[in-house]
C-alpha cells in the first residue's frame, strides 16, 4: 500500500529547522587542516516527494518505550550549547559524536558486531564505528502543515542516559532487535483511546533537494592559513532508499522515527556504512574563486568530506539504535 504526501505544505519553518541543524552538523565535525569553516547558505526541499509504501504494522518496539518522561524531556531552551567548532589545525575524520547516550538496553548486542569505519578518517584523524548512540536533535521541528495540528505544541525528548553502544547489527528483516515471544516480556497495552503501533515505510527518493554550503580553502604554508580561496559547494540529486520505522504512541502522545539498516538483512555484512547504503547517491558542484576567472572546477577531497558528513550526521542521528522523539 502507498502513501500519498503533501510535499507542498514544508514550510519555511521547518526549512529553517533543517538549516540550523546542518549547521551545526557541519561545525562539529572535524575538518581537514586546508579546509576553513562551514556555512550552510541554502537549502530547499524541492518539488519531488519521495515514494512510501507500507512494509508492515506491528507492536512498538520496547526500545522506543524505555525513554522516560521525568528524565529525559529536554525543552529546546533546556538543551546544552553546542560544542566548541573543531579547529581546522589538525588533519581528521568527520568526528560528529558529541554528547550521545544509547537508547538500546545493555543486552542488546549479543552477536558478534561488525564495525563499519568512517569513511572521513581518510584524512588522517582515528577510524571510529559509525553505529553511535543517539541524541536529541531540537532544532528540527516538523512542518505543522505535513502533520496535523496537534504537532503545533510540542517538546522533544533526549534519548535515555545508558553507557554508549558498540557497533553492531540487529538479525530480524527491518534492523530491529528480535524479542521473545513470552507475554511476560512484551510491553503493557494501552489503556488510551489513541492507537499505538509501529509502521514500517520503505522510502524511496530521488529528487531535486539542494544544499547550499560556503567555505574556503586554507593554504598553511610558509604559515597557517597564509592564504585563502572561497569555495562554494551545492549538493542535488540525492538518491535515497531505506526503510523508515515510525512507531506512534497515543497514550504518551508521542511519535519516534529511525531508519532500518539494510545490511542488518545480510547478518551485518558488506563494506559501506550504513549512511552510504542509505544514502547511495549524491552529486557535489564545486566553484573556488570568482565564477568568472575559473580558477579550479572539481575539488574532490572537499567534495568527499561533505558527502561523508551528511552520511555519517544520518546513520548517527537516525539508524536504529538511534532514534528521534517528536512529542505531540
Amino acid at each position: 500500500m502507498s502513501i500519498d504526501l503533501d510535499w507542498h505544505a514544508l514550510d519555511a519553518e521547518l526549512t529553517a529547522s533543517v538549516v540550523s541543524f546542518l549547521t551545526n552538523a557541519f561545525t562539529t565535525a572535524q575538518r581537514p587542516s586546508f579546509l576553513g569553516e562551514i556555512a550552510v547558505t541554502s537549502f530547499s526541499f524541492g518539488d519531488s516527494q519521495p515514494e512510501l509504501e507500507v512494509l508492515d504494522i506491528r507492536d512498538i518496539y520496547k526500545e522506543f518505550l524505555e525513554v522516560d518522561d521525568e528524565e529525559q524531556l529536554l525543552l529546546p531552551q533546556e538543551m546544552p550549547p553546542p560544542p566548541h567548532p573543531r579547529g581546522a589545525g589538525g588533519m581528521g575524520g568527520a568526528d560528529l559524536e558529541g554528547d550521545w547516550h544509547s537508547n538500546a538496553p545493555s543486552d542488546y548486542f549479543q552477536q558478534p558486531s561488525h564495525d563499519y569505519l568512517d569513511s572521513a578518517s581518510q584524512y588522517g584523524g582515528p577510524a571510529q564505528p559509525l553505529r553511535r548512540p543517539p541524541r536529541s536533535m531540537p532544532h528540527l521541528q516538523p512542518s505543522s502543515a505535513l502533520f496535523s495540528p496537534g504537532l503545533n505544541n510540542r517538546s522533544y525528548l533526549s534519548p535515555s542516559h545508558t553507557p554508549p553502544l558498540d557497533s553492531a547489527h540487529p538479525s530480524n528483516d527491518y534492523g530491529a532487535p528480535s524479542f521473545s515471544s513470552d507475554p511476560s516480556s512484551a510491553p503493557p497495552a494501552s489503556s488510551s483511546s489513541s492507537p499505538s503501533l509501529q509502521v514500517h515505510l520503505q522510502v524511496t527518493y530521488s529528487g531535486n533537494l539542494t544544499l547550499g554550503l560556503a567555505t574556503c580553502l586554507l593554504i598553511n604554508y610558509p604559515s597557517p592559513r597564509f592564504m585563502s580561496l572561497p569555495l562554494k559547494l551545492s549538493v542535488t540529486s540525492l538518491a535515497f532508499s531505506g526503510t523508515m520505522l515510525v512507531a506512534f504512541e497515543g497514550d504518551r502522545k508521542r511519535v519516534h522515527i529511525s531508519l532500518a539498516d539494510p545490511a542488518s538483512k545480510m547478518g551485518g555484512l558488506g563494506g559501506a556504512t550504513a549512511g552510504a547504503r542509505l544514502l547511495s547517491g549524491a552529486v557535489v558542484e564545486s566553484e573556488v574563486g570568482q565564477a568568472d576567472k575559473h580558477v579550479l572546477k572539481n575539488v574532490g577531497k572537499v567534495e568527499k568530506f561533505v558527502l561523508d558528513v551528511v552520511r555519517s550526521t544520518l546513520e548517527s542521528e537516525l539508524v536504529f539504535p538511534n532514534f528521534q522523539t517528536i512529542l505531540f
